[in-house]
């Protein structure tokens, strides 16, 4: 099996809000408005093709996980690396587009201190993304 490597951007965010507790009990503040945002590459590497031209990929590669709003608000180590690994598999839909779906998962360590210093309990973070879209090949023509 021959082509259809190549390297990937990608950036998401999502918002939504948290609800602080203390030892598993709600603190009565007020949810705060939260944000995360992930940016970064990976190496996309065919490693199936079947006669329909639809292709089963392995991805791997790293991200910058960055979080933000109200809630995060005069937090430190608000911002971590993360490893990325995923799977997929991408359909033709012309002579440079594809249609995709992929879950990627993103392992990383997190560790943040809020304003007075108090640290949050460091542990490791796992977020599993799932997604469809659309590609479009920016190098030579696909092969039939």
């Amino acid at each position: 099996m021959r082509g259809n490597w190549g390297i990937r951007l990608h950036a998401t965010t999502a918002a939504s809000s948290v609800e602080f507790t203390y030892r598993g009990q709600p603190t009565g503040q007020e949810p705060q408005a939260a944000r995360v945002t992930v940016v970064g590459a990976e190496g996309i590497l065919p490693v199936s093709r079947l006669e329909s031209g639809t292709t089963v990929f392995l991805s791997g590669g790293s991200a910058l996980v960055m979080r933000g709003g109200k809630a995060f608000h005069g937090n430190s180590g608000t911002a971590d690396v993360a490893g990325v690994l995923g799977f997929g598999s991408q359909v033709p839909a012309g002579d440079r587009l594809r249609l995709e779906a992929n879950v990627r998962v993103l392992l990383y360590r997190l560790g943040m201190a809020d304003s007075t210093g108090a640290e949050y309990l460091p542990g490791t973070q796992t977020d599993v993304q799932p997604y469809v879209g659309v590609v479009l090949g920016l190098g030579g023509r696909r092969e039939p």
